[in-house]
């Protein structure tokens, strides 16, 4: 039985770092190879973590281990492991940064019989018999490729220090995954920083969840699946990703210097709510229907489309020197007009900007930008005949950042709230990882933001395309 306590809040399962790590280390992209991440939940302060020892670790070329680990010039790796016949090529373990030949690779593929190691340079083809039926311990580093203890080829420049996070069962190729994956059993591999035993990663299960446990730092990493693309975007919130209409993956918060959270009197913790948006901005159940209606001499006047049959004004909070364009697709043909204020409009007001009408039968597109002062939008709408036709005008209505009008999609908010004992300080992070149910994502631009009195340091979304 092998035991280990995490000794920080908010530690993830698989990728514990010191409690001064402001970031994951080991944090990776994944984009191309059809790819999907299964990141563990987050366990409290005493979280025991209780691994039961196994004998071999299998992988069926579509599973991976992600280590912390990133090799170092005088680091060794040797793999006790036996491989699948059946692949033309696959990857027992690597790391490498796209845009070079040879530098900074490091790893160990294997093509039918043959191994093909790479290390800085020295990229070559070993031809030596590493057969499927048995179990082989190839070790590769600074000074060459060694096969049973026999040395197979010797390195005269290899040199390599990586900032790239070695990848067990798959190459992690600049935070993409190839998928020319390990099919196969690993045994043990261990990483010698010269003389020392730096790492010693052997065959476990936590929790019914098979992996690998370093017995030098105590920690487990789980073996993860292939399924499914997970790209990541950071930045400072609010943010903006495009998605292809998938759950999100991940969110981790990170702290501020002031503590970020807002004290929740009812749980006694502190609260982080977290809003997304889809593309389409315009929520017909919150946008105010007033009576207004913006004239092209840059005044609004009062007009009773409140009451009117067949228009309507709706006013919009919006950001000021912004890029919009406002579409509806109904086939009964739409008169609309936009016009932007500094403050929320009242009859009399004096518009920044006024866009003329534009008529169109489908779709109704005008785009404008907002000026400097445009705090506030009234968009007028003119359609139909009767009141029957109000609610599909209102279900066609798509507010959407940027010049160019895409397809409409209804209008989406979904909101989560992390919780934390204490704020979250300079350097410290807390996240929701897996299936983030309260989450969906809109096709298209997607905004996340923070609704608390202090603004994170940053964020980083994990989302599946």
């Amino acid at each position: 039985m092998l035991t280990g306590v995490i000794n920080h809040l908010d530690m993830l399962v698989g990728e514990l770092c010191p409690p001064t790590s402001k970031h994951l280390e080991g944090d990776h992209i994944y984009a191309k190879s059809a790819l999907k991440m299964h990141i563990y939940p987050v366990l409290s302060e005493t979280a025991e973590i209780t691994c039961q020892q196994a004998e071999r670790l299998t992988f069926d070329g579509t599973q991976y281990v992600m280590t912390s680990y990133h090799p170092k010039d005088i680091d060794t790796i040797e793999v006790d492991m036996k491989k699948d016949n059946e692949k033309e090529r696959m990857y027992v373990f690597g790391c490498r940064s796209m845009g070079v030949s040879v530098d900074n690779n490091f790893y160990l593929a294997c093509v039918y019989n043959v191994t093909y190691p790479s290390f800085a340079s020295d990229e070559n083809m070993i031809l030596n018999a590493v057969s499927h039926s048995e179990m082989h311990t190839v070790s590769l580093g600074q000074h060459g490729y060694y096969l049973d203890g026999e040395l197979q080829k010797e390195f005269t420049n290899a040199v390599f220090d990586s900032a790239q996070t070695l990848c067990i069962g798959a190459l992690n190729d600049s935070g993409t995954l190839d998928s020319r994956m390990f099919s196969g059993e690993i045994y043990s591999v261990r990483i010698y920083r010269g003389n020392n035993l730096l790492h010693e990663y052997i065959p476990a299960s936590e929790r019914g969840t098979e992996g690998l446990y370093d017995l030098q730092t105590g920690r487990f990493y789980p073996r993860m699946s292939a399924v499914g693309t997970v790209v990541e975007i950071s930045g400072r919130p609010p943010i903006v990703l495009n998605s292809a209409g998938e759950s999100m993956k991940e969110l981790i918060i990170y702290g501020n210097s002031r503590g970020v959270g807002d004290y929740d009197s009812e749980t006694g913790k502190y609260a982080i709510p977290v809003t997304v948006r889809g593309k389409n901005i315009f929520d017909k159940d919150n946008a105010d229907i007033v009576e207004l209606y913006p004239n092209t001499d840059g005044t609004a006047t009062a007009s009773g489309t409140t009451s009117a049959t067949r228009q309507r004004s709706f006013c919009m909070r919006v950001s000021p020197n912004t890029d919009y364009t406002v579409s509806v697709l109904y086939s009964g043909g739409v008169t609309a007009r936009v016009a932007g204020y500094s403050s929320y409009p009242a009859a009399g007001a004096q518009c920044e900007f006024v866009d003329r009408e534009l008529v169109s039968l489908t779709p109704m597109v005008n785009s404008f930008t907002t000026t400097g002062n445009t705090n506030y939008i009234l968009c007028y709408f003119s359609y139909g005949r009767d009141d029957a036709s109000i609610p599909e005008v209102l279900e066609h209505i798509q507010l959407e950042y940027g010049l160019t009008a895409t397809d409409y999609d209804p209008y989406i908010v979904s909101r989560t709230v992390l919780y934390t004992d204490s704020p979250l300080m300079e350097g410290e992070f807390t996240s929701e990882s897996g299936d983030i149910e309260t989450i969906v994502l809109s096709q298209g631009r997607n905004s996340i933001s923070v609704g608390t009195q202090i603004q994170p340091d940053s964020i980083t979304i994990k989302y599946l395309i």
